[in-house]
C-alpha cells in the first residue's frame, strides 16, 4: 500500500501498473519544483519463488526507465537479509534443521 498526502499531485504510473511481479504498486508525484518523483512500494515475500524474483528484477529494471521522470524513490519489505550492498550481491544462506 502507499499513502500520499492530499496536498500532493500524484498520479498512478500507468507503464508499472500492469506486471508480473506479485506485490508492488508505483504513483508519480509532481514536486514543487517541477520535477516529476517515481516512487514505488513493494513487498517481497519470504516465500518468493525464482520466477516472481526474476518478474521483481524486470520491474524495478522498467522503473528506472521510466520516461519523463526526474527522481525514482524505491521502498518496501525485499525480505532479502544478506545483501552485500558494498559488492552488490545477495548471499544465500541455507539453514539446515536436524
Amino acid at each position: 500500500m502507499l499513502y500520499i498526502h492530499e496536498s500532493l499531485i500524484s498520479i498512478p504510473c500507468l507503464e508499472l501498473e500492469h506486471n508480473d511481479f506479485e506485490d508492488s504498486v508505483w504513483s508519480i508525484i509532481k514536486l514543487e519544483s517541477g520535477a516529476k518523483l517515481l516512487v514505488g512500494a513493494i513487498y517481497r515475500s519470504t516465500g518468493s519463488n525464482d520466477t516472481n524474483n526474476e518478474n521483481l528484477l524486470k520491474v524495478l529494471d522498467k522503473a528506472s526507465k521510466v520516461k519523463g521522470v526526474d527522481y525514482v524513490l524505491i521502498m518496501g519489505d525485499f525480505n532479502l537479509p544478506h545483501i552485500d550492498f558494498e559488492n552488490y550481491i545477495v548471499l544465500y544462506c541455507i539453514q539446515v534443521f536436524i
